[in-house]
């Protein structure tokens, strides 16, 4: 378990010293400098996170299984929900708007990012596979789910990272 708290620490750390610029006012910490993709930047802390945690309780081979594990692409089955899931959920939520209050389904603007528009949309699938696909996914699910299925069942595990 000292693996987990060490990961958790490091993930929370690092992401949120990145994001201090963005969200320290809350705190009362204003002023900082701060631009236009430092919230993806901190994406990136769970991955630094489980790289750091492996490096330091399993070396270079642990960190070698890790970095495996991230490019698996079996079944392929998985791949494609992946990929193709959250392009089916907002269509699909776009469509019950649609029947429920009339919206106009605009499907320029369902490609479009809101967050950063002068990024087209496979820029934009990129920076977010990259960035939180990568960056988190890497840390929650390639290392920490495994060390919490360890000791608990799935759902267990998977209700204990929720909370985390």
């Amino acid at each position: 378990m000292k693996q987990l708290l060490t990961y958790f620490c490091l993930a929370y750390l690092i992401s949120w010293f990145i994001w201090l610029p963005l969200y320290g006012h809350i705190i009362g910490v204003h002023k900082l400098p701060a631009f236009s993709f430092q919230h993806a930047l901190g994406g990136l802390g769970p991955l630094l996170a489980a790289v750091g945690t492996t490096l330091i309780y399993y070396g270079k081979i642990g960190l070698k299984f890790l970095l495996s594990k991230c490019f698996q692409l079996r079944p392929l089955e998985y791949l494609f929900v992946a990929l193709l899931s959250p392009f089916t959920l907002a269509l699909l939520s776009l469509v019950i708007l649609h029947f429920l209050d009339g919206t106009t389904i605009d499907l320029n603007g369902f490609l479009q990012a809101k967050e950063f528009p002068s990024l087209n949309f496979l820029n934009f699938f990129i920076y977010n596979f990259l960035f939180f696909g990568l960056g988190e996914e890497v840390g929650w699910r390639g290392f920490a789910l495994p060390l919490f299925q360890k000791k608990f069942s799935a759902l267990t595990s998977s209700m204990l990272l929720t909370a985390l």
